[in-house]
């Protein structure tokens, strides 16, 4: 696998440099790489399948490369997955560097670490989306654990919004691992580590660096898997506690 990341990560950058470099890059360079690094033969990317554009269709399973905003993968599985299996690859970001770009001057910042590593239970707000295929058996997802380097605009540090409109491009570095959820039980490595046997949804918010509504879906996503259950209060506050895996 990292002989073909690497390959497809080379021919990608060669190809999208060769049209201007850093500020000028179009199609988002992970979505990109991980779709040459799975299928390198582009006759069968972006293929039209009952009405819609599937990323990768080589006439036996659909390949879907989503970074984020499951919710808008539903209409395409409801289509494709009565007639042909589905994979959906996650890429999660484990080490990130960040750099500066300068538009001006063309100069990039040496790379700085970010604090903030990726865990696999970042990918539950997400596939709490798409909970109604969990267990079909023509559906999987694959979480893709890469390191990479983001870059942003030069001009000083900001958060939220602002902090989303600096950021310029995000280019894989490196393929950590993989992770095949195929099975519903295959989904329980999405709890959050070190979370206590009983907690209430606060305690599980924290844990998953979490609030407002997505918090809520992934508490809901736990409950209706089965990997969590409610069985009192503390206080005013819901008791919740841990499911074991009874195989």
């Amino acid at each position: 696998m990292k002989t073909r990341f690497f390959s497809a990560r080379e021919r990608v950058l060669s190809e999208s440099y060769g049209e201007g470099g850093i500020g000028t890059l179009g199609e988002k360079l992970v979505h990109k790489v991980l779709k040459y690094c799975i299928e390198p033969v582009e006759e069968y990317h972006e293929r039209t399948l009952f009405g819609s554009v599937a990323d990768i269709f080589d006439g036996e399973r659909v390949v879907e490369i989503q970074t984020r905003s499951f919710i808008k993968l539903l209409p395409k599985l409801r289509k494709f997955l009565p007639h042909y299996p589905v994979k959906v690859v996650y890429p999660l970001i484990r080490e990130r560097k960040i750099r500066y770009f300068n538009r001006e001057t063309g100069e990039i910042s040496p790379p700085r670490k970010s604090p903030r590593k990726g865990r696999l239970s970042d990918a539950l707000v997400e596939i709490s989306a798409v909970r109604e295929f969990v267990g079909n058996e023509r559906f999987s997802v694959d979480i893709v654990i890469l390191d990479a380097e983001e870059y942003r605009r030069a001009g000083g540090v900001a958060r939220g919004r602002r902090a989303r409109e600096n950021k310029l491009q995000i280019i894989p570095t490196d393929i950590i691992d993989t992770v095949e959820l195929r099975s519903r039980e295959d989904y329980r490595c999405l709890m959050p580590e070190g979370l206590a046997d009983t907690f209430v949804a606060d305690e599980l918010y924290k844990a998953l660096g979490l609030r407002g509504r997505g918090a809520y879906f992934a508490l809901d996503f736990l409950r209706e898997v089965g990997f969590i259950r409610q069985i009192g209060k503390r206080g005013r506050a819901f008791l919740y506690e841990k499911v074991r895996d009874e195989n």
